[in-house]
């Protein structure tokens, strides 16, 4: 049975705010320069994780990996899907 983690943030949060970033952006450019087939996340998800860890002072690839398996907030995020490795996430900066 799958967890509400929505129901376990405070409906303050700054998370709920930085989800609301991709519903009003344009990504093309983000999916052309992330054109990969064996990408794990989709690249707007990506951008979100990112953009939040860097709000909370997070900005090692390392430490946005443990922060994905450890935070509730960072969970919702990725909506479910498993945390991507460290390096996923120095790939995905790399390359945006």
């Amino acid at each position: 049975m799958p967890i509400n983690v929505a129901a376990m943030i405070d409906e303050n949060d700054p998370v709920f705010k930085m989800a609301e970033i991709p519903e009003k952006s344009d990504y093309r450019k983000l999916h052309s320069d992330y054109r990969r087939r064996w990408r794990k996340i989709d690249p707007e998800v990506m951008f979100s994780i990112v953009v939040y860890a860097n709000m909370r002072g997070i900005f090692s690839s390392r430490a946005i990996e443990e922060a994905c398996k450890t935070d509730i907030r960072f969970m919702w995020l990725l909506q479910y899907e498993p945390a991507p490795d460290h390096t996923t996430t120095a790939r995905f900066l790399e390359k945006t």
